[in-house]
C-alpha cells in the first residue's frame, strides 16, 4: 500500500492482473486510478460532494446509491460488529468509481457485502463510463488484496439490468455464485397522458372512473407535489402520520413505530432536500392528506420510496387516484422514463407493470478454504435443487434414516 492508502499497482499487477487487464486501465491517461478503501461515515462526508458528482454524471437511478443514502446508512444502519468499507477509485483528483461494502469477522475469516436493509435497495458499482472496462474487477481485486483472510464477497440485491451480473461472470480470479433474490415492479412513464389510462385493464379503468367521480363530489379537494425543501419538516410529519394511522401502524411496520427507523428517515429526507433530490406527493380531502408518497429523483427515474393512503377513505381509492395523477404529470413533462417501485405488490399488476429481478451474487476468492467450505457447498446444493434424480434419492435417505423399520 502506498501512504495515502492507495493500491501499490505493481504488486496489483503481479498478485490479481493479467498484463493486457492492467495495460487497459493504464492506457486512459498513463497515470493508473488511485484505489482506496472508507473506514469511516467522517471519511465519507468528505468525498460526498464528489460521490454525487459521480452519481448525477453516471445517470445513476437508484435511489439508495446517492450519498444521502449511504451517508444515512453509514449513520444509522451499519450492523453491530461491522465496520464500513467502501471502496472508491480516483484519478486526477476526480471520483470514478466505487462499491460500498461493510466489512465483518466470523470465525476468523473476512466477509465483506454490499449495504443492505430494509431502506437500502439496489446497491452496486458507481462507475464512470469513461472507465467501464475493467474498473469493477479492479476494485474487487483491491478487496482480495488488502484483505488476506477474505471469505467471501458478496453484492445483495443486484438489479437486472446493471452489467455488474456478466462483469462478475468473466471474473478469473473468483470463483461466483449467483442467485435469484427477488424482483422488483417498475413502470416505464406513458409518453403521452392519454396513453396512462388506456394502459390499463378496461374493469380497472372503470374502478379508476368510479372512484374519481366520488373524489370530484368531496370538497376543497387538492394534489400537491412538491420538490421545496422549505416545506421538508412539515411534509414529512404529516406522511408520518399518515403511515401511522393505517395498518403499517397497527403491525407496528410504520416508520414511526420505531425510533430508530424515524431517526434513520429524517436524516435520510434532511439529506435528500439538501441534495436536491427529494419530492412529497399528497392528495389531500378538506385539508386532509389521505394519500402520500415520498419520491426521490434521480436521472431519469423517480423512486416511489415510501407509500400511505388513508383507509378511511378507501372508497376513493386515495393510493390508485395519487398514482395515475403522478402518471399524468409524469408523462405530460416528460420528466422521467422510469417510476421504480421497488418492491413486487399485487397492486402492481392493475397498472401492469414490468418486474425486475434482483440478484445475490457472492464472489470466493480461490483459496482452499473460501473453495471447500462457500463455493462448493453452494454449487452442490444447486446441483441437488436441479436434478429430480437427486432430490428422489435425497428423499429417499431421509426416509430410511427415519423409519423405525429400517434394517440395522
Amino acid at each position: 500500500m502506498d501512504r495515502d492508502g492507495g493500491v501499490d499497482w505493481c504488486r496489483h499487477w503481479l498478485v490479481m492482473g493479467r498484463p493486457s487487464q492492467f495495460k487497459c486501465i493504464m492506457t486512459r491517461s498513463g497515470i493508473p486510478p488511485t484505489i482506496r478503501t472508507l473506514r469511516s461515515l467522517d471519511e465519507f462526508t468528505e468525498i460526498r460532494r464528489s460521490w454525487n458528482a459521480l452519481f448525477q454524471r453516471t445517470g445513476c437511478g437508484t435511489a439508495s446509491m446517492s450519498a444521502a443514502s449511504i451517508e444515512a446508512f453509514l449513520f444509522h444502519r451499519l450492523p453491530l460488529g461491522t465496520q464500513a468499507a467502501i471502496v472508491i477509485a480516483e484519478h486526477d483528483g476526480q471520483l470514478i468509481g466505487a462499491l460500498p461494502l461493510i466489512r465483518a469477522e466470523r470465525n476468523g475469516f473476512v466477509h465483506m457485502q454490499t449495504l443492505h436493509g430494509l431502506e437500502t435497495f439496489g446497491i452496486d458499482f458507481l462507475i464512470d463510463s469513461a472507465w467501464a472496462g475493467n474498473l469493477r474487477k479492479v476494485l474487487v481485486d483491491h478487496v482480495a488484496l488488502s484483505e488476506p483472510r477474505l471469505f467471501s464477497l458478496t453484492l445483495l440485491d443486484v438489479p437486472g439490468n446493471s452489467p455488474t451480473p456478466d462483469s462478475c461472470a468473466s471474473l478469473s480470479n473468483w470463483a461466483i455464485h449467483s442467485d435469484l433474490s427477488r424482483h422488483a415492479s417498475y413502470l416505464r412513464t406513458p409518453t403521452a397522458t392519454n396513453d396512462v389510462r388506456a394502459s390499463v385493464s378496461t374493469n380497472f379503468r372503470k374502478n379508476l372512473r368510479k372512484a374519481e367521480t366520488k373524489l370530484r363530489a368531496r370538497p376543497d379537494v387538492r394534489f400537491r407535489f412538491i420538490s421545496a425543501s422549505d416545506v421538508h419538516g412539515e411534509c414529512l410529519d404529516r406522511f408520518l402520520a399518515l403511515e401511522s394511522a393505517g395498518w403499517k401502524g397497527k403491525a407496528g411496520t410504520a416508520i414511526n413505530s420505531n425510533e430508530r427507523t424515524r431517526s434513520f428517515y429524517r436524516t435520510l429526507t434532511d439529506l435528500l432536500v439538501r441534495d436536491g433530490l427529494l419530492e412529497w406527493h399528497f392528495l389531500e380531502v378538506g385539508g386532509s392528506v389521505i394519500g402520500g408518497h415520498l419520491a426521490v429523483r434521480a436521472s431519469s427515474t423517480l423512486t416511489l420510496l415510501k407509500i400511505a393512503y388513508d383507509e378511511g377513505y378507501s372508497a376513493l381509492a386515495p393510493g390508485n387516484l395519487l398514482f395515475l395523477e403522478m402518471l399524468q404529470n409524469e408523462s405530460g413533462a416528460s420528466q422521467s422514463e422510469t417510476i421504480d417501485c421497488l418492491t413486487d405488490m399485487p397492486w402492481h399488476r392493475n397498472w401492469k407493470m414490468s418486474s425486475r429481478p434482483h440478484f445475490t451474487i457472492t464472489l470466493f476468492p480461490r483459496r482452499a478454504v473460501p473453495l471447500l467450505f462457500g463455493y462448493l457447498p453452494r454449487v452442490t446444493a444447486d446441483t441437488l435443487r436441479r436434478s429430480d434424480r437427486l432430490r428422489r434419492l435425497v428423499r429417499t435417505v431421509r426416509t430410511l434414516r427415519t423409519s423405525p423399520e429400517r434394517i440395522e
